[in-house]
């Protein structure tokens, strides 16, 4: 659905959003909870989603998270009409699912999580009965935590097992059916196992229908991005460029799945928009540069690599021998370029965010250094300028972040400009 920017704003302005996140039942006998922005998701043009933590001036134990959905009344009385009528006087405190939901007219849906109704089933895999019927007793979960959530898309959970096994769990919209996402994985998983030993997944364990449920095992290693802070910080990615190269050269799998540069083109011009009709005059910078990128965008692949998609520091773990890559959710076809400019980006983006270019650009040199195969400059700097362009959008919508994003838009213009 298209959605009124002002409504947008207002779910990145915590202190706006507490008198509406009141009105959930939860919070009727306390004043306005405070409110934590701790994630969004967003495609342009059709969903903007908030996140937040609370805490009471209370103190009450009980003070639980929030996701904000704009969305149409339709949409919003299908999520009513199932929270069913208010349960409050036999129920202990929080319990009553509809104190768990509001709709807020003419455009704000509230749940209070897990409940996100673009993951029906998300609650039922953080439920201990739930899960381990779900599971036919195969999986018996004594603790879980939340990894990341990413509201109205996915949501990662990390579950300790009765057996001390620890074992992740991905709950998400899948666009292309149940169980696309872990049967991706583990086509994935056979072709890095059965033709490289330098770069390799998690373990997929099972897809639990019911809760629409991937599994997979602990992965050992250290995290990249971590390991960047360290004087191990070369050799590392130097590792990483030869891991990603080999990735590059994997033949057969997810041949369904290509990433055009005029998909990126598109995906941009849709950013530019969105950033347009919420602050004019940096949506203005960055659609006379989406512009160019669709304008200059350059020629299909001949020959489409595996790509990550999402390649940057924190999808990376450091074994003894191998890597292992996270989140291979996007994985598809496409220019190897993609990647190794989305990989370097992120690298000057830590440099602007820790005020430490300098070192992140001699990373982004030794990483390309020890990339090991023949790149396209052109194309390069083209998905360099993009990733900058697309990271800006992003970051907008970070209130923390925002001061950074103008400096975003510059690199990308230098690209545009080179």
């Amino acid at each position: 659905m298209a959605f009124n920017p002002a409504t947008a704003r207002m779910l990145l302005d915590t202190e706006r959003m507490r008198a509406h996140v009141a009105t959930l039942g939860v919070f009727k006998a306390d004043p306005p909870p405070a409110l934590e922005l701790r994630s969004t998701w967003v495609k342009p043009g059709r969903y903007f989603n908030a996140h937040y933590g609370t805490s009471t001036e209370s103190g009450l134990v009980y003070s639980p998270a929030v996701t904000a959905f704009i969305v149409d009344e339709e949409c919003a009385s299908r999520v009513l009409a199932h929270a069913g009528q208010h349960r409050c006087a036999s129920e202990p405190r929080g319990r009553c699912p509809a104190c768990q939901v509001e709709f807020v007219a003419p455009d704000i849906l509230l749940q209070v999580f897990p409940g996100d109704y673009r993951l029906p089933t998300l609650a039922r895999c953080m439920g201990y009965e739930s899960f381990c019927d779900a599971s036919e007793g195969k999986f018996v979960p004594l603790s879980f935590d939340v990894v990341a959530y990413r509201p109205g898309i996915r949501c990662q959970l990390r579950y300790t097992m009765a057996d001390s096994r620890t074992v992740y769990g991905k709950v998400s919209v899948e666009k292309r059916g149940a169980g696309y996402a872990f049967r991706v994985h583990k086509e994935l998983y056979d072709a890095l196992t059965a033709r490289t030993q330098r770069v390799r997944l998690a373990e997929p364990l099972a897809y639990i229908e019911e809760l629409e449920l991937t599994l997979v095992a602990s992965a050992p290693g250290k995290g990249l991005v971590k390991v960047l802070r360290t004087s191990g910080a070369d050799a590392a990615l130097g590792r990483v460029a030869r891991a990603l190269g080999e990735l590059h050269c994997i033949d057969g799998a997810v041949a369904d799945r290509t990433f055009l540069p005029s998909d990126e083109s598109s995906l941009l011009a849709t950013w530019a928009i969105l950033i347009r009709d919420m602050y004019p005059e940096l949506g203005g910078r960055m659609s006379a540069c989406a512009e160019w990128l669709k304008s200059t965008s350059p020629e299909p692949p001949k020959h489409p690599a595996l790509l990550h998609r999402d390649f940057y520091d924190k999808q990376v773990l450091l074994g003894d021998d191998h890597i292992t890559l996270l989140d291979m959710d996007t994985a598809g076809r496409g220019d190897r370029e993609l990647d190794v400019a989305n990989f370097c980006v992120h690298l000057l983006l830590r440099g602007v965010q820790n005020a430490d270019e300098r070192r992140t650009r001699a990373m982004q040199d030794a990483f390309l250094e020890a990339y090991p195969h023949e790149l396209d400059v052109e194309k390069l700097n083209w998905y360099r300028a993009a990733t900058f362009l697309r990271l800006a959008g992003n970051y907008a919508l970070r209130p923390h972040w925002r001061h950074i994003v103008y400096r975003l838009v510059a690199e990308a213009e230098r690209g545009a400009s080179d």
